[in-house]
């Protein structure tokens, strides 16, 4: 069971009501949203329906953020060092996606999209950038002999990523443990090499076997 799954068990939540959990190592605090519109932790919610769930961790604090939901979507924010910036979450179209971040996230500027009842996954201690969009659905069909072809998939990105300015990553990615994406990089694919450079568009793989720190070139 993950840890939002949990959480959620405790609160006793219905799956009906708009809920946000503020929670630590000490426990929960539940407060059911009546209003579609709220704000906590400098970040603007809107619900535009019903059954949805914010869970975010005490500690982790806010510059500029908006949670936008529609109906039975769950975000949860672990506990992070560094404060999130620029972060817009965006499911107010969608049903029964989930978003997951991990702990010791830094953000920048990033845009999440979810759609299509898939989920976006974020490891522990990745380092985002700014002006990075993560889309799990390309949010309109396309079809081919009476089929369609481009529905959405989760995104999954490991832990220890460190994610350049200007990168979007779309439906169906998977990006393993300790690797890199560059600036301006576009995403499409399963990364199942650790420890990898991927770059250019569309993404591949430009070095392997590599590591990285948060520091400086300067310090080293």
């Amino acid at each position: 069971m993950h840890l939002y799954e949990s959480i959620l068990a405790k609160a006793k939540w219905n799956r009906k009501d708009n809920i946000v959990i503020v929670f630590s190592e000490k426990g929960i605090r539940v407060r059911k949203v009546l209003e579609q519109e709220d704000s906590i932790r400098n970040i603007q919610i809107r619900f535009k329906s019903y059954g949805n769930a914010i869970i975010i961790h005490e500690k982790t604090r806010f510059i500029n953020a908006k949670i936008l939901l529609g109906e039975r979507n769950i975000v949860f924010i672990e506990e992070s060092k560094d404060v999130l910036q620029n972060l817009t979450i965006d499911a107010k179209n969608s049903g029964g996606t989930t978003l997951s971040i991990d702990k010791n996230f830094l953000c920048s500027g990033c845009y999440f999209k979810l759609k299509e009842g898939k989920k976006i996954t974020i490891g522990k201690d990745c380092m985002f950038s700014f002006d990075i969009a993560i889309w799990n659905s390309d949010c309109h069909a396309i079809f081919k002999d009476g089929e369609c072809i481009n529905k959405g998939e989760d995104v999954i990105i490991g832990n220890r990523v460190w994610i350049g300015h200007g990168v979007e990553i779309l439906k169906g990615t998977l990006i393993s443990d300790d690797s890199v994406v560059a600036a301006r990089a576009l995403v499409n694919k399963k990364f199942l090499t650790p420890n990898c450079i991927i770059a250019g568009i569309p993404g591949k793989v430009i070095n392997q076997d590599i590591s990285w720190d948060r520091r400086s070139p300067a310090k080293f």
